[in-house]
């Protein structure tokens, strides 16, 4: 059985308790108690994917190993001091590998952020960043570890996507409205105040907050009139840097495609977003490569895009005496 387990842990690390205990009820006939159930999935975690503590000693040495053989990666660490001498504690790491990087000078001007929990046997934050591609699709850009979303961590976070990812200016970025990205959101030592950068909310956090908040319908029904910057969640008022992303959807879409890493030991966890990422990368390659040999010229987003246009417009004759 414990063979089993590992089996289904290694190809879904995020598989539930639950749905182990019914797997064991239909194949072996009998119920186990959930509690042994969930000692039984730790222990094959830790089987498959390695000891949680030793997981720490062993990322310093495999990130090494991803930017030397990944020119262009970039990697950041916040450590805390020990009282063992020549030691040091785990604090934060930050990576972006370096094709993510190159690729993003080629997508629009548009980053959205998010921060999400980890499940493992030490609690934390994964942050994540990503922008669009020329085909409306996520374009994973750079993530990080940290001990949770505050002021502290999320302009640690920010300011490394200024260091290491890009210093282009005019890029609109997407959030939620943590309290820890608007205190630090302004602080021109980290680079993304105007007008080098436009920060824009995610439109759905503010109705559900909104909604959270008031739970008369007629409130509901005004979300729209909330006492917020309409610059800040409208499109009417954007000025057009949002490109018509009025959430940030995407970014919390990538969080689900890295769902089952949240819950494994660190170096596991960062190797499963390098080896995701190029798996995402080389699908998105083949469609275009195959796109590119049937001739097209513009991306299937644009093409549609246009056809759409094409459906909607008209035209007026005049006659001319």
């Amino acid at each position: 059985m414990s063979i089993e387990i590992q089996n289904i842990v290694r190809a879904d690390p995020s598989v539930t308790v639950s749905v182990l205990m019914e797997m064991i009820k239909q194949q072996y006939g009998y119920m186990v108690k959930y509690r042994r159930v969930w000692q039984a999935k730790r222990k094959a975690l830790v089987v498959v994917f390695g000891d949680w503590d030793k997981s720490y000693n062993k990322l310093p040495y495999w990130l090494s190993a991803v930017v030397h053989y990944n020119p262009g990666t970039r990697v950041d660490w916040f450590l805390l001091p020990s009282d063992v001498p020549g030691t040091t504690i785990f604090g934060r790491v930050f990576w972006a590998f370096g094709p993510a990087i190159e690729g993003f000078k080629y997508c629009r001007p548009l980053i959205q952020i998010d921060g999400t929990h980890l499940y493992g046997k030490y609690k934390g934050k994964m942050l994540t960043a990503l922008s669009i591609d020329a085909n409306g699709h996520i374009f994973p850009l750079a993530f990080a570890i940290v001990e949770g979303e505050n002021a502290s961590s999320w302009s640690w976070f920010l300011y490394a996507l200024r260091q290491y990812v890009t210093d282009r200016d005019g890029i609109c970025l997407i959030s939620d409205r943590h309290r820890g990205i608007l205190s630090v959101i302004n602080n021109e030592e980290i680079g993304w105040s105007e007008p080098r950068a436009f920060h824009r909310y995610c439109l759905r956090h503010v109705a559900n907050n909104f909604n959270n908040k008031y739970k008369s319908k007629q409130l509901k029904d005004l979300v729209f009139r909330a006492d917020i910057d309409l610059q800040k969640w409208t499109q009417s008022h954007d000025n057009g840097y949002r490109y018509g992303w009025m959430t940030s959807k995407a970014a919390e879409c990538m969080n689900g495609v890295f769902k089952g890493a949240r819950m494994l030991p660190m170096t596991s966890l960062v190797r499963l977003t390098f080896y995701r990422t190029i798996l995402y990368f080389e699908r998105r390659r083949a469609e275009i490569s195959e796109a590119v040999d049937r001739g097209e010229v513009y991306t299937e987003y644009a093409m549609k895009k246009l056809k759409k246009m094409g459906n909607t417009g008209f035209c007026t004759f005049s006659d001319i005496h």
